[in-house]
């Protein structure tokens, strides 16, 4: 019996083989067959005699759904090709950033502070907002507001910040690191 049990599993083991070399080849030829010119018609004859029709497709379906998938993920990596002129933001209210040059130099990051708590309440004395774990922006200048600001106030305020800290910003307002020494800008009226 042990002889037979071995002729079995090698005969599965070769016909499992088989198999994936007949996929991989018209995976192969599949792909060819999507080829402009003479190579991808050639290969779109033999497909279609090698090939079921199921997996035809399916090769077919794959490429065009990674195409779709390439083209989204560049187009997410281009924000000057939505055509907004402004960077996407968690916040339901627009912020118009100022235009900078796309070198912004930046400022060295110091390490964190060994302290916690929110920015403001254990800031430098020299008129500096110390950028801890957590921060942003939006956040930093909420606390400054205090607990009545609107939406619309924060707004104002997170631009005037990255306005007056775009060196140590630098080209991304939404991005700011432990350890950055922030100035603080000059008060504005709140906006309503």
């Amino acid at each position: 019996m042990h002889g037979a049990e071995s002729a079995i599993l090698t005969v599965a083991v070769a016909a499992s083989w088989l198999l994936l070399g007949w996929l991989t080849l018209g995976l192969a030829v599949g792909l060819v067959g999507e080829l402009p010119g003479a190579a991808g018609r050639a290969a779109r004859a033999l497909a279609s005699v090698v090939l079921p029709r199921a997996i035809r497709q399916a090769v077919a379906l794959t490429l065009g759904v990674g195409l779709v998938t390439a083209t989204a993920s560049a187009a997410a990596a281009d924000p000057g090709s939505t055509g907004s002129g402004s960077p996407a933001s968690s916040t339901s209210v627009a912020v118009d950033w100022p235009v900078q040059p796309p070198s912004a130099p930046s400022s060295p990051v110091l390490p964190p502070p060994a302290h916690g708590g929110p920015s403001g309440s254990d800031d430098p004395p020299d008129g500096v907002v110390l950028v801890r774990p957590g921060d942003s922006l939006w956040a930093i200048a909420g606390v400054r507001l205090g607990s009545g600001a609107t939406p619309a106030q924060i707004a104002a305020a997170v631009s005037a910040w990255y306005q007056v800290n775009l060196a140590v910003i630098g080209p991304d307002p939404d991005l700011i690191h432990p350890g950055q020494r922030l100035a603080v800008p000059a008060a504005s009226p709140p906006t309503t």
